[in-house]
């Protein structure tokens, strides 16, 4: 996964190139990207539904507690 630090962006036969501070370089499709994207936009929707089901539980054991 790649993960924002400081870096210098270029672009490289329409591709973003990123080379980071270490010297590592990385050439991303504008198809890799919007994949990366709807990639982590599902990670998104899928821990947030999983945190619902944890408030749901914290709810039901207050309701108990009470």
């Amino acid at each position: 996964m790649p993960t924002i630090q400081p870096a210098v962006y270029a672009e490289k036969d329409g591709n973003l190139e990123v080379t980071t501070t270490e010297e590592k370089k990385e050439v991303y499709s504008m198809e890799r990207l919007l994949e990366l994207k709807a990639h982590y936009e599902a990670d998104v929707a899928h821990f947030t539904a999983k945190v619902a089901e944890v408030d749901e539980l914290i709810t039901q054991l207050q309701n108990l507690s009470t």
